[in-house]
């Protein structure tokens, strides 16, 4: 990793930005790479472990998490396999999570996007947010396939 910068640390109303550049080492023998995209910003667990819940579900605070990167391949390279773009919504857009890949010659974009817009859930709204949860995991956790290009 290189040229990591923190952005926007001084006006708290912008979110804040980390940026920095990395290196990926070399291929293994089979000529892959198998890239988690998310490195260690992916959300590995759904927080709502139970099965049902009789309280009301508070969030630390209204949320809008935003992960972006862009990803420039050697020209030895190609993108053999990214996940599929998606969008969900919760509760009719009171939350939502966008998961958009984009793949054009050797660049490759990728955003997600975890919103929501209150943080205080009644009980029978656990079910559907824990649901919403599993989607954003299970998403989270798809790899990126990069493959050397035959000679």
């Amino acid at each position: 990793m290189s040229n990591g910068e923190l952005k926007e640390l001084e006006n708290y109303s912008n979110q804040l930005v980390v940026d920095y550049d990395f290196k990926l080492g070399e291929l293994d023998e089979s000529g892959m790479i198998y890239l988690q995209p998310m490195f260690s910003e992916s959300l590995r667990s759904n927080p709502f472990k139970s099965q049902d819940r009789r309280y009301p579900i508070e969030m630390p605070a209204v949320t809008d998490y935003n992960y972006t990167m862009t990803l420039q391949l050697p020209e030895d390279c190609v993108v053999e396999e990214a996940p599929k773009s998606t969008i969900v919504k919760f509760n009719d857009g009171e939350g939502i999570f966008q998961y958009l890949v984009q793949v054009q010659g050797n660049s490759l974009m990728m955003r997600s996007r975890l919103k929501f817009n209150r943080a205080l859930y009644d009980p029978e709204e656990y079910q559907p947010l824990r649901e919403f949860f599993d989607v954003v995991v299970k998403k989270h956790a798809e790899q990126i396939v990069i493959k050397k290009k035959k000679a």
